[in-house]
């Protein structure tokens, strides 16, 4: 368990620590305060502290696996502080382990994106693979940071299905600022599933990347599908070439 503490301390996202930081400057928690996890909570409200490792392991000390049902409590609490349910959510990860993974489950279907994103750093935490339909689903959410994190997390669970849903991605129209491929740059998304696209070697959907190789608007994307058909494909075609003659030295090979 030490182990996933210091996982959970390196990889929350950057973006998730921010939201963090800027939700603290409110006030105290607007729900009741009647268990000792909750007044400790209360506390580091009041502190405006973003670092809430120490204050799990606090938990952890004080209370292990006691802990878990009031963590639940303010987690499943949809008045309490956004940032309140996150950290609960990390708490019962780090107190309580795999065996809280099907409690957490739930929560990736959340109406706040802060405690989609606390579900899904779980889930990726603990490799929880029964979980794998459901994340594949965010990558489709509303909220940019969730369907980028998403990306992320079917790394790791390398689950049924992720070549299809990360190509998907890779065209989705929400993952660019015009709306569309051929028209704007690429938020996030695209690069991270052409990145995890590589580390999971798909034998077959090369030709599927052309329709970016040859049109998208983002020539920085049109790099990134070059060098994951190379990636894919385990060579370089027209080596040292400037990028139109490997393209289209590409676009020959993959159509015939």
């Amino acid at each position: 368990m030490k182990q996933n503490f210091k996982l959970i301390s390196k990889k929350c996202s950057t973006l998730s620590f921010i939201v963090l930081a800027v939700a603290m400057t409110s006030a105290v928690p607007s729900y009741a305060i009647p268990t000792s996890v909750e007044k400790d909570l209360h506390v580091f409200a009041k502190s405006r502290n973003t670092e809430f490792q120490p204050l799990i392991q606090q938990w952890e000390k004080k209370y292990g696996k006691k802990a878990v049902p009031d963590l639940l409590k303010i987690a499943r609490n949809p008045k309490a502080k956004d940032t309140d349910r996150f950290i609960a959510l990390m708490a019962i990860t780090k107190i309580s382990g795999q065996s809280s993974a099907p409690q957490i489950v739930p929560f990736l279907k959340d109406k706040n994106w802060m405690v989609r994103s606390a579900a899904l750093k779980s889930i990726e935490l603990l490799d929880y693979k029964p979980a794998s339909n459901a994340v594949l689903k965010l990558l489709k959410d509303p909220a940019l940071v969730i369907r980028a994190q998403a990306v992320t997390t079917v790394e790791t669970l390398k689950p049924d299905g992720a070549t299809e849903a990360l190509l998907a991605a890779v065209y989705d129209s929400k993952n660019y600022r015009s709306g569309n491929y051929k028209k704007g740059n690429a938020d996030w998304v695209p690069q991270r599933a052409l990145a995890v696209l590589r580390k999971l070697r798909p034998t077959g959907v090369s030709a599927q990347l052309l329709p970016l190789l040859n049109g998208a608007h983002d020539r920085k994307l049109r790099a990134h599908a070059l060098f994951t058909i190379e990636t894919l494909e385990g060579k370089s075609l027209k080596r040292g070439s400037p990028f139109p003659e490997r393209s289209l030295a590409w676009n020959q090979a993959l159509k015939n």
